[in-house]
């Protein structure tokens, strides 16, 4: 099967609900049902434990660096009105864990699980550094995906800022988290 934009969604929410049947979760599959679900892909309990999942997917080439994706970004997310996660306010439930994932093959890939929260500061610290900055020339960004390569260039053009490292960081302490009731410590 190949991995397209057009699909790269629910090939990512099948990886990562195979990912947590596997470790005892049972998953409610959410995708079928109404958009009153807007924030929540699905819900995985385990052990009298519930938690609502919202998935984020990327397609990457072969040999492509790792990276995930928050999501696209829009004018209100860029100015702090909508939240990142967890906008769609008419929406019956909000997401819990939001897990990005990056995905080469439906049998390769890798997986940042994140509580909403950390989530959120991770994805509004790549929009404060990027899209609420202005380009060289001085112009706005427009709205697109939110995209982070987990890790740096080899040989980088320009220095690397701080509040980028640190996102890095956060998101590589949590990669491949599964235990969705015991999230790793932040850096």
């Amino acid at each position: 099967m190949k991995v397209a934009r057009v699909n790269v969604g629910r090939i990512a929410e099948r990886i990562v609900m195979n990912e947590l049947e596997s470790r005892g979760y049972h998953i409610i599959d959410l995708a079928y049902t109404s958009k009153t679900f807007a924030n929540v892909d699905f819900i995985a309990s385990k052990a009298g434990q519930s938690f609502n999942v919202q998935v984020k997917g990327t397609s990457l080439r072969s040999g492509a660096r790792r990276a995930v994706q928050y999501g696209y970004c829009t004018k209100e997310i860029v100015a702090g009105t909508v939240p990142m996660f967890n906008g769609k306010t008419e929406a019956a439930l909000r997401a819990d864990v939001i897990v990005l994932v990056g995905v080469y093959s439906p049998s390769k890939y890798h997986a940042v699980v994140l509580p909403v929260a950390t989530a959120e500061q991770a994805a509004q610290t790549n929009i404060g550094q990027y899209y609420r900055g202005t380009k060289r020339d001085g112009g706005v960004r427009k709205e697109n995906k939110v995209y982070v390569e987990l890790e740096g260039s080899p040989k980088p053009r320009m220095p690397v800022h701080s509040d980028k490292i640190r996102e890095r960081a956060v998101l590589l302490a949590h990669l491949d988290a599964w235990d969705l009731a015991a999230p790793p410590q932040l850096p």
